[in-house]
């Protein structure tokens, strides 16, 4: 049988299989970025698709969870086009023309759970020259990491081709050679993975990762992890932001807000780290009209004339909500009222044409935004923070009051909140013409001290006081 892919008005592949597949498997092969939140547990209704023209010549176009049809016959899948947004990292490190200069170009890869961002890099003085970014081809295999860990306990080294394929793919998009130099940053379980490293034990307690890297390995560097779930890709936005070098008297808290969400705080020279399983909520996953960051995507909201009003990426028609929109969506509702401070929601609220938050959603925020909080507080101790860096493609469309309003920062927090664009990818580029620096971060990262939240007596308390808007 032959099973065609059709992305946006193209045709992404024609595949034969010589056994009855899933239509998700199928879209997997042929390599269109999916995502399919549950890991093909048929449990989020998320990788709904087109059968084109139906089954056996019936005619009709028929809507289908790819994750638990199984065809046998010839068959056509019709997908819309997505397209991850430009990354951001930085307002001096934008994507460049087509024409690098000539000299040694090195290249910078952050690999998100969500995103992977990569960008060609003058090696001379670690400004980015051109960027780009693609969805991560495993979030065909569930959106968070123990999703991950799980397939590949089943599925060894999957995982690991399909990275490896997507990065070698970004390479090129950016105009660097095979063999140049890389820098590469992610979190624990995606730089594991990437290395076909045994993550099995990553997902279970203690929570042991099989490496924390801080190395080089071939001509690729990967800077050091904390621990099992803060990654390179913290520790190189720490470094970005200024953090290894600054002032040790002034109290510093980098939040890198997503899947898990990584916090790092620096106050009188001591590094304390944790991590926040917040799910995938903020990255547009878990979530009923839930997208990542790409074309279609309500990545800002805000209120007008008493209505709600919104951006959406592409300048198109809205087709769902990203992280940062669901922020706004909420913090708006609450303003109007229609969202009370305990998180009750009496119905569904449509934001923009066929795009509504449900009460379900609600309360998908508020855990995830409640584990954030709480540990907020419990890795400051409420000290006085002085400078609060917000990290990651999460806060690029996002209005800081949204989150005072909604509770994820605490009120004291406003005006010392900045935000970096991808401080990961920009740590990279950085590091790839500061090798001296790579000696101060490993140091950095071994010192530093990891607090186990979900060991702490206090988190529970914590979070269960933060399961409301507001302070």
């Amino acid at each position: 049988m032959i099973i065609t892919v059709i992305s946006g008005e193209n045709v992404a592949a024609r595949l034969e299989y010589s056994s009855p597949t899933t239509l998700l498997r199928a879209i997997i092969d042929s390599g269109v970025n999916f995502i399919a939140p549950c890991g093909g547990r048929g449990v989020c209704g998320k990788c709904r698709v087109t059968v084109v023209g139906g089954f056996d010549g019936s005619g009709e176009d028929i809507e289908l969870l790819a994750c638990k049809t199984v065809v046998s016959a010839d068959t056509v899948i019709s997908l819309p086009k997505r397209d991850v947004r430009a990354v951001t990292v930085g307002e001096d490190m934008l994507a460049g023309d087509d024409t690098l200069p000539q000299g040694e170009v090195g290249f910078a890869l952050d690999i998100g759970t969500t995103t992977l961002a990569a960008a060609a890099v003058d090696m001379k003085t670690g400004k980015i020259l051109k960027s780009a970014a693609v969805q991560n081809p495993q979030a065909a295999h569930g959106a968070d990491v123990i999703s991950r860990i799980s397939f590949d306990e089943e599925n060894p080294h999957i995982l690991r081709d399909e990275i490896r394929d997507a990065a070698a793919r970004l390479k090129a998009r950016v105009g660097c050679e095979k063999d140049s130099p890389a820098v590469i940053v992610g979190n624990t379980t995606m730089l594991s993975l990437y290395f076909g490293l045994d993550v099995s034990r990553i997902g279970r307690y203690p929570f042991t990762p099989p490496s924390l890297f801080g190395e080089s390995i071939g001509n690729e560097y990967i800077p050091p992890c904390v621990s099992g779930f803060v990654g390179a890709d913290a520790i190189s936005a720490y470094f970005a932001a200024g953090l290894c070098d600054g002032d040790d008297s002034k109290s510093a808290l980098l939040l890198d807000i997503g899947t898990n969400g990584e916090m790092l705080y620096r106050s009188c020279g001591k590094l304390c780290c944790a991590s926040a399983a917040a799910g995938p909520a903020l990255e547009g996953a878990g979530i009923s009209c839930g997208l990542p960051a790409s074309d279609g995507a309500i990545d800002a909201v805000t209120i007008s004339d008493g209505h709600l009003a919104y951006h959406v990426i592409g300048e198109k028609k809205a087709r769902g909500l990203c992280g940062s929109g669901l922020i706004g969506a909420i913090s708006c509702l609450i303003k109007l009222g229609a969202v009370r401070s305990d998180g009750y929601m009496e119905k569904d609220y449509e934001i923009a044409r066929g795009v509504s938050i449900t009460p379900a959603d609600v309360r998908a925020f508020m855990l995830a935004k409640a584990a954030i909080r709480a540990g907020i507080e419990i890795l400051t101790h409420k000290d006085e923070v002085c400078d609060v860096i917000i990290s990651g493609g999460f806060g690029a469309g996002l209005n800081f009051d949204d989150m005072f309003e909604t509770g994820i920062l605490p009120r004291e927090f406003e005006g010392r909140v900045r935000y970096i664009g991808n401080g990961a990818l920009l740590g990279a580029a950085r590091l790839l013409c500061d090798s001296e620096s790579r000696k101060a971060l490993l140091r950095t990262a071994r010192d530093a001290e990891y607090i186990e939240l979900s060991a702490s007596a206090r988190f529970a308390d914590e979070f269960i006081k933060r399961l409301k808007f507001g302070d």
